[in-house]
């Protein structure tokens, strides 16, 4: 592509000639009339298999020398685990952002003594009696 002198800068100049040589074009497509089950297939004496270029077999399904497609079956069931979340008492149904007043609820609890119900001293309190 060669590019030509603009008012508005340089602008590409396009080819004119076939983008793909007819001969080209030839070479990698067969036009076979008895099958391409042989050498005589110009795609299998080149080593290539038939595409949509071909003008017989159009690489189509009848076609023997077309790409056969094998697709790995990928089977990821083995390696996922199907796990219940374990929960506890104080987390189930909950949001992460409600575990700290959770917490401060446990600790309430656990400063009654369970054998006379009297409310246990808090830290600052042990403290502040010093």
């Amino acid at each position: 592509m060669n590019k030509l002198p603009n008012t508005r800068g340089i602008m590409p100049k396009f080819t004119q000639k076939e983008l793909i040589p007819e001969i080209l074009l030839k070479t990698i497509c067969c036009s076979c009339e008895t099958g391409c089950n042989s050498l005589k297939c110009g795609c299998r004496k080149h080593g290539l298999k038939c595409t949509n270029l071909c003008s017989n077999c159009h690489g189509s399904e009848n076609c023997s020398n077309i790409e056969k497609e094998t697709y790995e079956e990928v089977n990821d069931s083995e390696d996922i685990v199907d796990e219940e979340p374990t929960q506890s008492g104080s987390n189930v149904g909950e949001e992460e952002g409600d575990n700290h007043e959770d917490f401060e609820d446990l600790l309430e609890s656990e400063m009654f003594d369970e054998s006379n119900d009297e409310e246990m001293p808090s830290k600052r309190q042990k403290l502040m009696d010093k």
